[in-house]
Parts: structure tokens; C-alpha cells; sequence
């Protein structure tokens, strides 16, 4: 037996802080806004805002930081003021519409941020402390990260069946003795 000469390999390092978020217990918290302008506090933000049924929007037009401030329950003369969050049972994520906001903000004079045009995108929070959560509003719009719309379910069986492939929920054939 020969002794294989072993090559000689350049290893490099990685830079791991440019790795894509990662998801389940260990995500940051962070707030999305959706195409539809719904906005949805993850687990993580959602632990931080508290189990309150309403929030109280605030927005600070010098840094454009749209704040989120649990309240229990709603005062009376502040019922417009006063906006009711939804929470997921599941994850405890909180989510409402905030469309609305976006352009009751724009009403002032800001610049207000295009949520159809910048698709689905999500920041990061920050502790305002007595204020709640909140995040940056960017102004404009972003651009959309990359989608690919998924096939129907159908469509695909229907594909598979075509180029002659057995679905994978057909029954075995009889054996006969």
C-alpha cells in the first residue's frame, strides 16, 4: 500500500453575522409589515409588549419610529386613540391592520411608507421602555425581497401524473398466491 500525498487546503473563515436570521426559539424579536399593510409582532416581540388587548400608537416624526404602548383596557375619551390587537394562540404572536396608520401618518406631512410597492418586510425592535415597543419606519419604499409563488397542490400531482410517475398515495398491488 502507497501513502496518499494529502493536499494542501487554504482554509478560510466564515463571517457568520451575514447568515440569514434564524427562526423558532431562537429569532430576535422583530415586527413585519406585510404587502397588505398588516403589521405582526413575532413570539419574541409579542412577550415583550405583554398579554394587553390594545395598544396605543405613537410616532416621534424626527426619527420616524412608530411605537406600540400595551394598554389593558381603554379610557374612556380615548377610544380613538385606542387600537385592539389580535393575539395567535399558537405562537403568541400579536397582529393588526396597520394600513390606516401608514397613511393617517402621511396626513401630517411625513413621507409615508409605501407597503404595497416595498412587499413584505420585517425590522427590528426597539425597547422604548414606558412607550412600549416600536421600530423604524423607513420612508418611500424598500425593495421587495425576492418571492416565488409556490404551485398548487393539484397542479403538482397533476404534472407527476402526467410524466407517468406513481403518486406517492397509491395502494400496493394485490399479491395473489
Amino acid at each position: 500500500m502507497t501513502k496518499e500525498k494529502e493536499p494542501k487546503m487554504n482554509f478560510r473563515t466564515i463571517n457568520v453575522a451575514n447568515l440569514p436570521v434564524l427562526r423558532g426559539k431562537n429569532t430576535p424579536p422583530r415586527i413585519a409589515v406585510a404587502s397588505n399593510g398588516q403589521i405582526v409582532l413575532n413570539g419574541k416581540a409579542g412577550e415583550m409588549f405583554g398579554t394587553a388587548k390594545y395598544a396605543k400608537i405613537l410616532f416621534a416624526d424626527d426619527q420616524r419610529i412608530m411605537a406600540f404602548k400595551p394598554v389593558e383596557k381603554v379610557v374612556k375619551g380615548e377610544e380613538k386613540a385606542t387600537l385592539e390587537v389580535k393575539t395567535s394562540k399558537k405562537d403568541k404572536r400579536i397582529y393588526f391592520n396597520g394600513a390606516g396608520l401608514f397613511h393617517e401618518i402621511a396626513k401630517d406631512g411625513v413621507e409615508m411608507y409605501d407597503y404595497r410597492a416595498s412587499g413584505s418586510q420585517s425590522f427590528d425592535v426597539i425597547n422604548l421602555g414606558a412607550n412600549g415597543i416600536g421600530f423604524t419606519l423607513p420612508a418611500g419604499k424598500l425593495n421587495p425581497r425576492p418571492f416565488t409563488p409556490r404551485k398548487r397542490k393539484s397542479t403538482v400531482i397533476a404534472e407527476a401524473a402526467a410524466a407517468g410517475a406513481t403518486p406517492a398515495y397509491s395502494a400496493p398491488e394485490p399479491q395473489f398466491q
